[in-house]
């Protein structure tokens, strides 16, 4: 219900809590590229079940379940993008340890089941994870301590939160689980050392800007209905929601996203900074 109450804000441009067909044509056009006007509003119909003339968050959440590929593309989340930023946040800016985290959120069973990881998403993230997320995690879990068990163990949160000081940057195993090495730290074809490809992410910038521009769309104001609390007093976003937010306006291909995530987070802490956002759209 939460995708498709953001879905509703996200292009209920007139904010009376309702979508009509015009900001309906503008989010298949985002999420699909289609602009048959015939073929929208055959859509949009089957959709209102009701004849109302509007949809709700609702109506939403059941076309989601029902037929979101038809006209959503759906988000590909990966591990990294919610266990960097929570690594990150838990222990390089707030300082616990993992004992001490593992102490607060394990159960009477002395783990930390997968709904007890997901409330410590919810606290110290302040998001609230989608059903797709949490089966991604709960799949790599077991991955990661080889099969199905009741919860986390502290060695398995310890792997799972380790920050190299050094560096500054997440060694969480997973990494191997990437589609691709654009946020591995490898140069990009500046030469620079930058992480990712900067001249695709110029690309990148240039595309959003323009549409932006053609939907009259202030791409940072956006941005604001994807942060938590936290990451807008702190003026970032988790690359989580970030990911989440191109895909709702823009629908990238998952490569250039990935990459333009790379790029913008450059010291690989699972945050992106708004000024640098603000910087690729100049």
């Amino acid at each position: 219900m939460e995708a498709a109450s953001r879905i509703l804000s996200t292009y209920d441009n007139d904010k009376d809590g309702k979508c009509d067909v015009l900001e309906f044509a503008e989010l298949v056009e985002a999420a699909t590229g289609k602009t048959d006007p015939a073929e929208i509003d055959l859509l949009f119909k089957v959709i209102d079940k009701q004849g109302r003339g509007y949809l709700t968050a609702e109506d939403l959440h059941r076309a989601l379940e029902n037929s979101g590929d038809v006209f959503v593309q759906r988000v590909q989340i990966q591990p990294s993008d919610i266990l960097i930023p929570l690594a990150t946040k838990t222990k390089d800016r707030m300082g616990r340890t993992t004992q001490q985290l593992f102490d607060h959120f394990k159960g009477a069973d002395a783990q930390i089941s997968v709904d007890e990881f997901f409330s410590m998403c919810r606290f110290f993230l302040g998001i609230e994870l989608e059903q797709d997320e949490k089966d991604m995690l709960t799949g790599y879990f077991e991955t990661l301590t080889g099969g199905p068990r009741q919860g986390l163990t502290k060695d398995d949160l310890d792997r799972i939160l380790t920050i190299d000081p050094s560096k500054n940057r997440s060694v969480l195993p997973y990494n191997q689980l990437r589609s691709s090495q654009l946020g591995s730290g490898k140069t990009g074809s500046s030469g620079s050392g930058e992480r990712g490809d900067k001249a695709l992410a110029d690309k990148t910038g240039k595309k959003i800007r323009e549409a932006m521009k053609a939907k009259s769309i202030a791409f940072l104001t956006k941005i604001e209905g994807f942060q938590s609390n936290g990451e807008a007093r702190e003026k970032e976003i988790c690359r989580r929601s970030f990911k989440r937010f191109l895909y709702t306006y823009l629908s990238l291909p998952t490569f250039e996203t990935d990459n333009l995530i790379a790029v913008l987070d450059r010291k690989a802490e699972g945050f992106i900074k708004l000024e640098e956002i603000q910087k690729l759209l100049i």
